[in-house]
């Protein structure tokens, strides 16, 4: 335990002071109830890690969210018209567009999450497959326009917790961002071509967007490997994984394999505001 603890303070420090820390840790139990199995993790208010029993593709899985407290929403900010949105973007970030419409507070009236970006010059990078040229790794975000009728208003904001478009994606292209809204809800999908897919989804809650799910499927030369669904709202989590044939390369059909489901169920934690997290990706 001490050794886990450890490891979260080393990556935090590295980013922020210990003094804007609050290391308040505290135990939770995961719970494999077909093997009726407690797995034991830490969960601080600046981290959460949530395993499940791991596998022989790729190791332990895990939900790593990193959390900032020490942030500072900005006043809110008024203009006229859609045409006036630059205006509501703080320096050194610019307006980038709109990512898209809602309706957080049902009032009939539409509102708007703008697509904002980082400006800074340190952050161009060379290109992976080309390094004679530059690309621009200023990391995305967003800020969350009500319609007031008469005018538009700022409301939550987070100027970069969505990666660049020109994300190193390693030996492949970078994931493709996809953000949804349907009235309160928001959802941030990823794609990555053949490895998979995942996603967090949000709800519209005390002028916050609070983490409610978060998804993920993976896939392995084409097959379709594992799944997991994490529900914040009641506690559990979801693993649908390959039970056996897990020699991908020897295998000839998906029909050939066999999956299993395990739930886990897991103590209530404090609620995640997307206003805090570091990073969606």
């Amino acid at each position: 335990m001490k050794k886990v603890l450890l490891i979260i303070i080393g990556t935090l420090s590295t980013i922020y002071s210990m003094a804007a820390l609050r290391i308040d840790s505290v135990t939770i139990n995961i719970i494999d109830t077909i093997n009726n199995k407690i797995i034991e993790q830490l969960v601080s208010p600046d981290n959460y890690h949530l395993y499940d029993l791991g596998d022989d593709y790729n190791g332990p899985d895990s939900l790593y969210i990193e959390l900032d407290y020490t942030r500072l929403q900005t006043p809110k900010v008024r203009c006229k018209s859609v045409d006036d949105f630059k205006s509501l973007v703080d320096t050194p970030y610019v307006y980038n567009g709109i990512w898209t419409s809602c309706d957080v507070n049902e009032d009939g009236l539409t509102d708007y999450l703008l697509n904002v970006k980082g400006t800074d010059p340190s952050n161009w990078e060379p290109y992976q497959f080309n390094e004679d040229s530059l690309v621009d790794r200023n990391k995305r975000g967003f800020i969350l326009v009500i319609n007031r009728g008469d005018y538009f208003e700022t409301d939550i904001r987070n100027y970069d917790c969505f990666p660049s478009e020109n994300e190193d994606g390693g030996s492949s292209f970078p994931p493709e961002l996809i953000i949804e809204t349907n009235n309160k809800s928001l959802t941030i999908n990823y794609e990555r071509e053949v490895f998979g897919s995942w996603a967090y989804e949000f709800i519209y809650k005390k002028d916050n967007y609070v983490l409610t799910s978060y998804s993920r499927s993976m896939y392995r030369w084409g097959f379709f490997v594992k799944s997991q669904h994490f529900d914040f709202v009641n506690h559990k989590l979801k693993v649908y994984k390959l039970q056996r044939n897990s020699n991908m390369e020897d295998r000839k059909e998906e029909s050939d394999d066999q999956y299993m489901t395990i739930y886990y169920s897991y103590y209530k934690i404090k609620p995640i505001m997307i206003t805090d997290i570091v990073n969606i990706d």
